[in-house]
């Protein structure tokens, strides 16, 4: 015995169906399950400017669900840095579209020539939507203000060496393991004044590992961190 469908929502019984109709669950209303949401609306600062030092973490949260936020955890990371900086803010939020301001205690230090991946995050907040808990911003410092500055540090893929040299001059670019092992050695002519050299064609595990220089007026070796990716 087969049921058939018809069009003016009837029902009958027959042995042949040449159409059946299918339930419109579009016009259903829609199953609201979300009662806790706290939104990472925008990073305030920092903003763009020519000139970077220690800069202040601002966020501002917005309370999208039907709870309120008697207080709320807030994180920030740059340039996937770990361990991130963790803080509790005690701001209330009250539900349905209140928003507040509030900034890190910890300033990032953005003072070295370079592009700073900035992401603030929201943690353990008991969120029901996780999927606006976070933001991200790219901030590029282009002023040369020390003579040697290698970034990032701690890096994944690129090491990128920014010099501001008196001289042109011709550097042996090395590095080495904590046991003198070479991994990677090339040598690079650098003019007067800003450089930028940029190392990506090695393979290396995650490990502290020594970035040797050395050229006319440069005779340095500074601890790099390789980490995951």
């Amino acid at each position: 015995m087969e049921w058939i469908y018809k069009k003016d929502n009837s029902v009958s019984q027959g042995s042949d169906c040449a159409w059946i109709d299918l339930i419109d669950f579009a016009q259903s209303s829609p199953v609201n399950y979300i009662q806790s949401d706290l939104q990472l609306a925008r990073i305030v600062t920092p903003i763009k400017k020519d000139k970077y030092g220690q800069e202040t973490i601002t966020v501002r949260v917005l309370n999208l669900g039907k709870d309120i936020f008697n207080g709320f955890n807030l994180a920030y990371a740059i340039n996937n840095h770990f361990p991130p900086e963790v803080q509790y803010f005690d701001n209330q939020v009250i539900p349905y579209g209140d928003s507040v301001t509030v900034s890190f205690k910890t300033k990032a230090d953005l003072s070295k020539y370079g592009i700073y991946n900035i992401v603030a995050y929201g943690v353990d907040n008991k969120d029901d939507y996780i999927f606006n808990d976070s933001l991200t911003v790219n901030i590029e410092n282009i002023r040369i203000t020390e003579t040697l500055g290698v970034f990032p540090n701690p890096f994944s893929d690129n090491l990128t060496v920014y010099i501001n040299s008196p001289v042109a001059d011709k550097l042996h670019i090395s590095i080495t393991n904590v046991s003198g092992v070479k991994f990677y050695e090339v040598e690079k002519d650098i003019i007067i004044g800003k450089n930028s050299i940029t190392i990506s064609d090695f393979r290396l595990i995650p490990s502290i590992y020594y970035l040797n220089i050395q050229g006319t007026t440069i005779n340095t070796t500074i601890p790099v961190l390789k980490t995951d990716k």
